[in-house]
């Protein structure tokens, strides 16, 4: 059956194409919300103060209690001493704040705990409860508001999604219904002959799943111009995004897209079949 609407065809690609983009921001956000917190967990710097007076047989203990830990992240185990503190305080360019000759700073170990770990108070305990350890430090990550933010962010992004949504729908109804007016004489001669329902739908299911794929490739290029673009300006945005999830987004606005078309269209046309041959001079 001749397509009769191309032209139109085209924003109908153009606009799904755009529902489609917006629609897998938002499972990108969704999917990857839980990988940011885990990372912002790990790239946590926890700092162990030492006494002034412990000597280095108490530092090689706690830095090997620390490098026993199977929640540790071993590379991350780091020994500051006040020397380097104060000569990094004097590249700054800050130390005339201070006196030379009286360092105000302590020994630290620091160290990165894996994501998965839940008991940091505990940790916490053991730590200051060792000889030669004067306090225990840690950055004060809001993580669930990191999180909440992040869902936020990915409604936002669903609802524009449905806001272009309903422009695309509003315009694959007009444009199907151009074309199945310019058809409804076809349509109608095809029931008068006896075809069944499936056979006249057949060729517009068709078309919508081609329209529907090619607008999923489009979005799909889009989000993967995205990605490379995010993850090329900002490392640690390569370090977030995760190729499996993209492809996932991109396998399921790509079934979606294909769905919401052919159901559409089988909805509409279903309307033109229960036509009397009276209706379609009007």
């Amino acid at each position: 059956m001749e397509n009769k609407s191309k032209g139109n065809h085209f924003y109908v690609i153009l606009s799904t194409s755009i529902v489609l983009f917006f629609l897998g921001l938002f499972l990108l956000v969704l999917l990857h919300s839980q990988h940011l917190v885990d990372i912002l967990k790990e790239k946590a710097i926890h700092v162990v103060e030492l006494e002034q007076n412990v000597n280095s047989a108490g530092k090689e203990a706690i830095l090997q209690f620390l490098g026993n830990q199977e929640y540790i992240l071993p590379e991350s185990i780091a020994f500051i001493s006040k020397e380097d503190a104060f000569r990094s305080l004097e590249l700054s360019k800050d130390s005339s704040l201070f006196n030379a000759s009286l360092n105000p700073f302590s020994d630290v170990i620091s160290y990165q705990l894996l994501s998965t770990f839940q008991e940091k108070e505990t940790l916490k305990k053991d730590i200051e409860s060792m000889a030669g350890v004067a306090q225990h430090y840690s950055q004060n990550i809001f993580y669930d508001q990191i999180k909440t933010n992040l869902i936020r962010l990915g409604w936002i992004l669903f609802f524009l999604a449905l806001i272009f949504g309903f422009l695309a729908f509003a315009l694959i109804y007009s444009t199907l219904n151009l074309q199945l007016y310019s058809d409804r004489f076809e349509i109608k001669t095809m029931e008068l002959v006896g075809a069944e329902d499936g056979f006249i739908i057949k060729p517009y299911i068709a078309q919508a799943l081609r329209v529907g794929f090619l607008s999923s490739i489009i979005a799909s290029i889009l989000i993967i111009i995205f990605y490379f673009i995010t993850g090329v300006s900002s490392g640690f945005f390569a370090e977030i995004l995760q190729f499996q999830w993209i492809l996932l987004t991109i396998v399921i606005i790509s079934l979606i897209s294909m769905l919401f078309l052919s159901m559409s269209n089988r909805f509409l046309i279903k309307r033109y079949l229960s036509k009397q041959m009276s209706d379609l001079y009007n």
